[in-house]
C-alpha cells in the first residue's frame, strides 16, 4: 500500500518540481512569485491523471461498489473547482509575496490531498 502511495504521489509530484521548475529556468522571464501558481496548477493536473487512473482500480471499485462513479466525479469537480481558483488567483490577485505564492501551492496540495484520499480509501 505504502509503495503504491509513493508510485503514484511522491515520483509524479517529485517529477511536477522539476518540470516546473526547468520550465521556469527555459523561459525568458526570470522566476518569479507565479513560480507556486505554476507549481499548484501541475500538482492539480497531476491529481486529475491519477483520479483517472483510479476509475479503473479493480480494488477501489469492490471498496465503493456502485457510487464508484459517483464520488470520483465529484474529486473531479472538486479538483476542478481548484484549478478555477487558481486560474483566477492569477488573473486577478496576482501573488505579491511569498505569503500570497504559498496560498497557491497549498491550494496545488490540497488536489493532491484529494487523490490521496481516493488512493487510501481503494486500499480494502
Amino acid at each position: 500500500m505504502y509503495i503504491e502511495i509513493l508510485l503514484v504521489i511522491a515520483l509524479p509530484l517529485l517529477g511536477t518540481f522539476f518540470i516546473t521548475l526547468l520550465r521556469k529556468v527555459v523561459d525568458a522571464e526570470p522566476l518569479n512569485l507565479l513560480f507556486g501558481n505554476d507549481a499548484a496548477l501541475e500538482m492539480i493536473v497531476l491529481s486529475l491523471g491519477g483520479l483517472a487512473g483510479a476509475a479503473h482500480n479493480p480494488r477501489l471499485m469492490a471498496n465503493w461498489g456502485a457510487e464508484t462513479p459517483t464520488w470520483l466525479s465529484l474529486c473531479f469537480l472538486a479538483n476542478f473547482g481548484l484549478a478555477t481558483c487558481l486560474f483566477y488567483l492569477r488573473k486577478f490577485e496576482p501573488a505579491r509575496n511569498a505569503r500570497q505564492a504559498w496560498r497557491d501551492v497549498i491550494i496545488g496540495i490540497l488536489g493532491v490531498l484529494i487523490l490521496l484520499g481516493v488512493i487510501w480509501n481503494g486500499r480494502a
